[in-house]
């Protein structure tokens, strides 16, 4: 597993990976986020401990998550937020029982004027029958943050994220928009 993001073209859309503990006094392992999308238009969202969940708003809250990882960190400390998954129903998993209303909040933020950066994903949980609130599990933090490599991850999941939520589908998979066809002549054959 690589450190920072993955290479392009060799996995999910968007990766982050780390080295780290989950829990306190526990051995360190490799820990990751990541994101991708399918052939049917579906989107995931893949986590340490978590597992593989959909993304019940697709490609254009992939694109405002990108956006939000690639603003500039304010100078001094900070910490922002961002909600990728809000109380999203789920069907079940190893982790998560079914009907679980899922939220996967991250915090995004510096500590010190000129001290390191940090990313946190915090899983939360309401039960389908009684809304009960719970946490799924520990944070996941990513400290020290690797700048250049979320960046570029970020960078190609807009691009991803962009471009396949402006296509078109229709029953039998993506329709070809006009300007992906390149020039035509009259009579529709190529130049």
């Amino acid at each position: 597993m690589a450190y920072g993001g993955e290479r392009p073209g060799t996995g999910p859309l968007f990766r982050l990976a780390w080295r780290g503990s989950h829990h306190p006094g526990r051995p360190v392992e490799d820990q990751w986020i990541a994101l991708d999308g399918d052939a049917d238009g579906g989107w995931w969202f893949d986590a340490y401990f978590l597992g593989c969940l959909p993304l019940g708003q697709g490609a254009p809250r992939a694109a405002e998550f990108a956006r939000w990882l690639l603003a500039a960190p304010p100078p001094g400390p900070y910490e922002r937020e961002f909600t990728l998954i809000d109380r999203e129903s789920q069907a079940g998993s190893a982790r998560i029982a079914a009907g679980t209303l899922l939220t996967v909040e991250f915090l995004l933020g510096r500590e010190e004027p000129d001290g390191p950066e940090y990313l946190q994903v915090l899983p939360s949980g309401e039960t389908a029958v009684r809304h009960l609130g719970f946490e799924v599990c520990a944070p996941l933090e990513c400290a020290p943050l690797p700048r250049a490599a979320l960046e570029m991850a970020a960078a190609g999941l807009l691009d991803a994220a962009t471009d396949r939520g402006s296509r078109m589908h229709d029953r039998r998979g993506p329709v070809r928009r006009a300007r992906d066809r390149g020039p035509h002549r009259a009579g529709g054959t190529p130049r």
